[in-house]
């Protein structure tokens, strides 16, 4: 390989890292946010519905644990 070969590949390489590296940084922001705004990337609102989730389906149960309360109390009453 000569010397301007070489050359040509040594700046074919650094073109392409270059294109991989802003394609990393795109991808970073819309993941995790940007540095001026972080938390507003992908991760951050997948968390935050997973969490409301989480919660959703808790108060469903204890909602549901109520209401069976509710029931059998009602029953119990009304068999006296």
């Amino acid at each position: 390989m000569t010397n301007p070969e070489r050359d040509e590949l040594l700046i074919r390489i650094d073109e392409r890292l270059d294109t991989i590296s802003r394609k990393l940084d795109r991808d970073g922001n819309a993941l995790y946010g940007t540095d001026a705004n972080p938390g507003t990337g992908l991760v951050q609102r997948v968390t935050t519905i997973e969490t409301g989730a989480k919660w959703g389906l808790a108060l469903a149960g204890v909602t549901g644990a109520i209401i069976s309360l509710i029931v059998n109390v009602a029953v119990a009453m009304w068999r006296k």
